[in-house]
C-alpha cells in the first residue's frame, strides 16, 4: 500500500532568548504547540505523528509528552535541544509514547552552550543540543534512542541545515539513523566553547554583555 505523508510546519514566529528562559512564557508556546497537535489529529485521526523539532521545538515536544498523557509520535528527530540531558526516553518506548528518537549534537552550538545550559541546575532546560542525553537515562538504553557519534558543524542550526534534510527525511520515513558525513560532521566539540559551557556561566555572561551594550 502506498503512503500518503502530509507535513505539517506552523510556527508562532520569532521567540527571542530572554523571553525563553521565562517559564510561563515558555507554557504558553507549549500549549500553542498542543493546539496545533490536536489540531493535526483531528484532521488526520489514523496517522502516525512522526516530529522534527528545532531549539524550543525541542522543548514543545518533550514537555507535550510529560504533560499531556495523550501525545503520541512515531519518529523524532531533534537539532539544537534545549531540553534537559537527563529527559526520561527511555520511559517514553517503553510506554509506547514514541517509537524513535534520535538526537543531533552541534559542535559550535553555543546558543544551548551557554543558555539553556547554565540553568539546568533550577529548570527544566539544559543543553541536550551539546552534551547529548546521557546517565541516568542514557539513549544507549535502548536501540530505539540514538544520537549523533560526532558533532554536527554550523552552530545552533547546523545540524538542520539544507544538506541534513535528506537524512532526516529519510530518518522519519524508514527509521534509519542520519548519516554523518565529514562535509556535515566533527569528531570533537569547540574547546572554549566546551570549557564555558561546562563553568555553566552562560546566562549571567549574557546579562553582563547585554547590560554592556545598553550602557554604551
Amino acid at each position: 500500500a502506498t503512503e500518503i505523508i502530509h507535513s505539517l510546519t506552523p510556527t508562532y514566529g520569532y521567540f527571542a532568548m530572554l523571553p525563553f528562559v521565562l517559564p510561563w512564557i515558555r507554557r504558553q508556546k507549549v500549549e500553542w504547540f498542543m493546539d496545533m497537535y490536536v489540531n493535526a489529529k483531528a484532521c488526520f485521526p489514523n496517522a502516525t505523528m512522526h516530529y522534527v523539532g528545532h531549539s524550543n521545538g525541542t522543548y514543545l515536544a518533550t514537555r507535550a509528552l510529560r504533560d499531556y498523557a495523550a501525545t503520541r509520535f512515531g519518529r523524532i528527530y531533534f537539532a539544537g535541544s534545549v531540553v534537559r540531558t537527563d529527559y526520561p526516553w527511555p520511559g517514553m518506548v517503553k510506554r509506547e509514547r514514541v517509537e524513535r528518537f534520535h538526537n543531533a549534537r552541534g559542535a559550535t552550538d553555543w546558543v544551548v552552550a551557554l543558555l539553556p545550559k547554565s540553568v539546568d541546575y533550577c529548570s527544566d532546560l539544559g543543553g541536550a543540543g551539546f552534551d547529548g542525553f546521557g546517565p541516568p537515562t542514557s539513549v544507549s538504553d535502548s536501540p530505539a534512542l540514538t544520537q549523533s557519534t560526532g558533532f554536527a558543524l554550523g552552530g545552533h542550526g547546523g545540524a538542520i541545515t539544507e544538506p541534513h534534510w535528506p537524512g532526516i527525511a529519510k530518518y522519519i520515513l524508514t527509521g534509519e539513523k542520519p548519516p554523518e558525513p565529514p562535509e556535515l560532521f566533527v569528531a570533537r566539540q569547540h574547546s572554549a566553547l566546551s570549557l564555558v559551557s561546562r563553568l555553566r556561566v552562560g546566562l549571567p555572561l549574557i546579562v553582563v554583555m547585554m547590560a554592556f551594550v545598553v550602557l554604551a
